[in-house]
């Protein structure tokens, strides 16, 4: 797999390996192992609705999102994740959001 990250990614971003996702919970499986969730079909929860870290944000919208799932604030601006995708900021830090006032 070839990674199409910029350089800006999270180091943590850089290091899924794979695109399997056995469990077919829209979590690719190593991200789910790297990050302590299940990757397995036969497990007796469904981790992807569930909330690693403790901001609302499901752990798939993590995912999705590029946020990390074991931080409620994965940029470290003082913004948990879940406020900050409330008011369409970037949680991840990577886009810059001018205001004119």
């Amino acid at each position: 797999l070839e990674s199409h990250l910029d350089s800006e990614a999270p180091e943590w971003m850089h290091q899924i390996e794979t695109l399997d996702d056995e469990d077919n919970d829209g979590m690719h499986d190593s991200y789910e192992e790297k990050n302590g969730l299940n990757a397995s079909v036969n497990a007796s929860v469904n981790d992807a609705t569930g909330d690693l870290d403790g901001d609302t944000v499901p752990n798939v919208n993590e995912f999705l999102n590029a946020t990390n799932p074991q931080s409620k604030d994965t940029d470290g601006d003082g913004f948990d994740d879940a406020k900050e995708t409330a008011v369409s900021t970037d949680p991840t830090g990577r886009m810059m959001l001018w205001s004119l006032a």
